[in-house]
């Protein structure tokens, strides 16, 4: 798996912070320092490297720990499941498909829950998904899929197994 220092740095940051070795405020100055700080010259621009879609999950990786709103416990849950989607599926733009499910992993079963059991239709289950699935390979999915359907996607996702959430989700394999 070729990806660019950016990732394998974001990655290291993530699993110093689930390891203990690191604070979430730690993991966050660094990401303040090193990603969400704009390169100041070309070179620091190239060294940043890495093709668009590579430095597209460095970014949504960033984002999404600096701007959750959970406690530490729910913050390392965030980041272990991105390191193993990361090791399980090779490819940075399923990837990012897949980071919504992740980073709103509680709040979506929540929801599902809610729909299977008739309290949330399902024209508004579907505005919701609009709102928080931005990518279409994901959205169309779950817009159109069946309550057991989404259950056993989010299964997947609570057991950390991508690769099968990601042939559920008929996303593109390597």
């Amino acid at each position: 798996m070729a990806h660019s220092i950016q990732l394998a740095d974001i990655t290291t940051q993530f699993t110093d912070f689930v390891a203990g070795k690191v604070s979430r405020d730690d993991v966050g100055a660094w990401i303040a320092e090193k990603i969400m700080t704009p390169p100041a010259t070309q070179t620091e621009a190239d060294r940043l490297g890495g093709d668009s879609e590579t430095r597209t999950l460095v970014y949504l990786m960033s984002e999404s720990l600096c701007s959750l709103q959970r406690d530490e416990e729910e913050a390392c849950h965030f980041a272990t499941r991105v390191l193993a989607c990361i090791e399980q599926v090779d490819e940075p733009d399923v990837v990012i498909d897949l980071l919504p499910l992740i980073r709103h992993h509680e709040d979506f079963s929540i929801l599902v829950s809610k729909h299977a059991r008739g309290r949330i239709s399902r024209a508004g289950f579907r505005s919701i998904v609009k709102k928080r699935f931005a990518f279409d390979a994901v959205r169309s999915w779950l817009e159109g899929a069946s309550n057991d359907q989404l259950a056993a996607l989010m299964e997947a996702v609570e057991a950390s197994d991508f690769r099968r959430a990601r042939s559920q989700l008929s996303l593109p394999a390597a």
